[in-house]
C-alpha cells in the first residue's frame, strides 16, 4: 500500500457475489475543496488466493443512479492489476493503476473485473452500511450487474473496498528486507522505508516533501536516522535496485546508480537530521518525464559488524513532472 490517506467500506464482509466480467457501482463525493487523487484500490476478488485479475476502472460525473444500464456518460479512466487473496479475506487485493484525479463533488464509479469475480454485502437499506466516509470522501453503496451495462443490475449491493489516495509521489525502496540474504548486516535489520542500521540502532530514512515538478522548484529531499554530526552526501543516479537487493556497499546497501551526480554534502544536526532542496541543475539535464533515484551516504565512525565506518539510507524515486 502507498503512503497516504484512505477509506474502507464494510470489513471484506463478503455474502453474495459475481463472476468474471462483473461491475460494481457506487458513488464517491469528494469533500475535499483541492479535491483527491487516487492512486490505489483494494477489493474483494472472488477467486482463489494467487488469481491474478485485471480491474477497470470506469467514471462519471454525478451519481451511478439510473445509468447502469446506459454507457453513453462512462469513461475508462485507468486500468490496474490485481492478485486476489482469497474470497472474504482482508485486506482484499491490491489494485495498483495510473493515478486519477477526482475533484469536488459527486463521481460515479463502475468497478469491471475480468480474470476473477466480484464478492460484495447485500445492503438492507440501512445507512450505516452503505455510506462510508472520512473528512476528504464519502463513499455511498452502490449496485451489482454480470454484464456491464446491458444486464439487470442487483441493488443495493455494497463493495467490499478501499480507496486509498494522495499518496506521496515519492516511493521508497531497497531497503533490508529481513531476509538475512544481504551481508553484513541489513538483511537481518532493516526495516521497511529505512536503509541498513546504524551505530543508533536504526537505519537512516530519506523522505521527500515538495513536488517533482520541474516549474515548481520545491522537491526537498530530507534524510533523518543519520549518525549525529556526521556528513551526508545526498547524491542520484538514473537506475536502481528494487526493495531488498541493492547492492552491498560499506554497511549498507547502494540503490542508486549510473551516471551518478553529487548534490551536496551536508553535517547531520544533533537529532541526525539533514535537508537539501534539488534543483535542475543537480538534477542533470532532466526533461518531463524522467524518472531519478536519489540517496545519502553518510559517515558512521562506531565500529560496526562491516567495519566499513559508513552507510546509507533507503533510495527514493520519483518522476519529474512539467
Amino acid at each position: 500500500p502507498c503512503a497516504g490517506q484512505e477509506l474502507t467500506t464494510v470489513p471484506f464482509l463478503g455474502g453474495n457475489g459475481l463472476g468474471t466480467n462483473s461491475v460494481v457501482y457506487f458513488d464517491v463525493d469528494v469533500l475535499n475543496p483541492a479535491g483527491i487523487t487516487l492512486s490505489q484500490l483494494n477489493t474483494n476478488a472472488n477467486a482463489v488466493a494467487g488469481t491474478v485479475f485485471t480491474l477497470e476502472i470506469w467514471t462519471k460525473s454525478g451519481t451511478y443512479l439510473g445509468f447502469t444500464n446506459d454507457a453513453t456518460p462512462w469513461t475508462q479512466v485507468a486500468t490496474g492489476t490485481g492478485v486476489s487473496v482469497g474470497s472474504d479475506t482482508p485486506p482484499g487485493a491490491l489494485v495498483e493503476f495510473p493515478d486519477i484525479a477526482l475533484a469536488p463533488g459527486v463521481t460515479g464509479f463502475a468497478l469491471r473485473i475480468i480474470g476473477a469475480g466480484h464478492r460484495y454485502t447485500n445492503g438492507p437499506n440501512a445507512p450505516a452500511l452503505e455510506v462510508f466516509s472520512n473528512a476528504d470522501i464519502i463513499i455511498t453503496a452502490g449496485a451489482g450487474q454480470g454484464t456491464m451495462f446491458s444486464s439487470t443490475p442487483f441493488s443495493p449491493r455494497v463493495w467490499n473496498g478501499t480507496f486509498r489516495y494522495n499518496c506521496s509521489e515519492f516511493t521508497a525502496y531497497c531497503f533490508g528486507d529481513g531476509s538475512g540474504t544481504v551481508p553484513c548486516p541489513c538483511g537481518n535489520t532493516g526495516g521497511a522505508g529505512e536503509g541498513c542500521a546504524n551505530s543508533t540502532g536504526s537505519g537512516g530514512v530519506l523522505a521527500a516533501s515538495g513536488s517533482s515538478s520541474i516549474g515548481a522548484g520545491d522537491l526537498v529531499l530530507m534524510g533523518s536516522g543519520i549518525a549525529p554530526g556526521q556528513p551526508g552526501l545526498f547524491f542520484q543516479g538514473t537506475l536502481a535496485k528494487g526493495m531488498g537487493d541493492g547492492v552491498p556497499f560499506g554497511d549498507g546497501l547502494r540503490c542508486a546508480g549510473n551516471n551518478v551526480r553529487r548534490i551536496q554534502v551536508i553535517f547531520a544536526d544533533p537529532s541526525g537530521d539533514m535537508s537539501t532542496t534539488v534543483n535542475v541543475g543537480a538534477a542533470g539535464a532532466v526533461s518531463a518525464g524522467d524518472t531519478r533515484f536519489y540517496q545519502v551516504w553518510y559517515r558512521d565512525p562506531v565500529a560496526s559488524p562491516c567495519g566499513s565506518l559508513f552507510n546509507l539510507t533507503n533510495g527514493l524515486e520519483f518522476t519529474y513532472t512539467p
